[in-house]
């Protein structure tokens, strides 16, 4: 039996274990997918975790992603490249780390429509891996954060509109922030605007319905959750087979 996880905070609603679940019965592995909720967490603590629980791999969400390069032995390159994993496996005794958001991400952008100037909108693991995927696109963008050159009370109007696709990297609006938006300059929206939220829930999100009111396209975090997790399936289900 594959026995996998998800460790983070808040992840009282994901949809991790209904989706891998659903690779399971697909591929006919049998196993368990289970949430650890943590607020903080260390490599002691994560290697505790896979011998206590028998697990052959975890995915990381906030606030996690960036310490999780510390707790393994190996990275991906590619994750090595942005900074930050969402994926660890177990391969033998070894913990190997891998950045699937970038996955997601680009699908998403995909169906969002045509590459356009982007406001990154905080600056966590997840912004890590949309810079990421923007730079091999070789799309400009601003990021915007709490503390940095661009921040959220120092973004002009101008700035915001000569980036006509913002995308929200933060959990504000979600399940830990919910009803809230950021501090955005929203009267520049226009309906040639496109609004990416990584929130998955609500949906819409509340930043996702202001871009609606000003006729701007907008998609939430659902294909985005969906296609990162396709990723990871793979991942695990390869260790899985090679542990056994």
């Amino acid at each position: 039996m594959i026995r996998l996880g998800l460790i983070g905070h808040p992840i009282g609603h994901s949809k991790s274990p209904a989706l891998h679940h659903g690779f399971m019965e697909e591929s006919g592995t049998p196993g368990m997918y289970q949430c650890y909720e943590r607020t903080s967490m260390d490599r002691k603590a994560m290697v505790e975790l896979f011998d206590g629980e028998g697990l052959t791999g975890i995915n990381i969400t906030i606030p996690f992603k960036e310490q999780a390069l510390h707790w393994v032995n190996e990275v991906d390159e590619r994750a090595k490249r942005i900074g930050a994993i969402n994926t660890i496996v177990k391969t033998g005794d070894r913990f190997v780390g891998y950045n699937t958001d970038v996955d997601g991400i680009a699908q998403t952008l995909e169906a969002l429509g045509p590459e356009r100037p982007t406001l990154v909108l905080g600056g966590g693991g997840a912004a890590k891996a949309l810079c990421a995927v923007l730079e091999e696109r070789q799309t400009p963008y601003l990021i915007v954060q709490r503390h940095g050159p661009v921040t959220y009370g120092s973004l002009t109007q101008e700035q915001a509109s000569a980036h006509p696709r913002w995308i929200n990297c933060t959990p504000v609006g979600g399940p830990k922030y919910p009803g809230n938006y950021l501090p955005l300059p929203y009267k520049v929206i226009t309906q040639e605007f496109a609004i990416f939220d990584m929130t998955y829930e609500p949906n819409p999100t509340p930043m996702m319905l202001k871009g609606k009111e000003m006729g701007a396209a907008v998609i939430g975090g659902n294909l985005m959750l969906t296609e990162q997790a396709k990723k990871a399936w793979q991942l695990f289900h390869a260790a899985y087979y090679k542990n056994l």
